[in-house]
């Protein structure tokens, strides 16, 4: 089934994503909450004014936007995790959210990235 990063209906400046992360936590739907963290972290880089966030844009898009060669380099790597999980369907049970989980709150903490 093909899934898309943004829904329709998503307005990612608006919406809550700290709540549909601890949801989607709760429901033990470990492939959504990591699409959560990858959503945060485009807000992030939005809010930062580092990325113009377009549904038609790619990773390479926003790879491109990003001049800090150490930023380009965090966001490739959960870009990557996010991609891997998402779209290629991988194994994606609690223990392995679990482990992949810290890269993502480690780029949500202010002063981070």
């Amino acid at each position: 089934k093909p899934r898309q990063v943004l829904e329709i209906h998503e307005d990612l400046a608006v919406v809550d994503l700290d709540q549909l992360l601890g949801n989607a936590e709760r429901e033990g739907n470990w492939r959504l909450a990591l699409r959560y963290h990858y959503l945060k972290v485009l807000r992030r880089l939005m809010d930062e004014g580092r990325i113009r966030l377009k549904p038609e844009s790619t990773d390479g898009d926003y790879l491109r936007q990003l001049k800090d060669p150490a930023q380009r380099s965090t966001f490739a790597e959960l870009s990557f995790l996010f991609k891997w999980a998402w779209y290629g369907d991988a194994p994606l049970d609690e223990a392995r959210y679990r482990s992949l989980a810290p890269a993502f709150t480690l780029f949500h903490t202010p002063g981070t990235a």
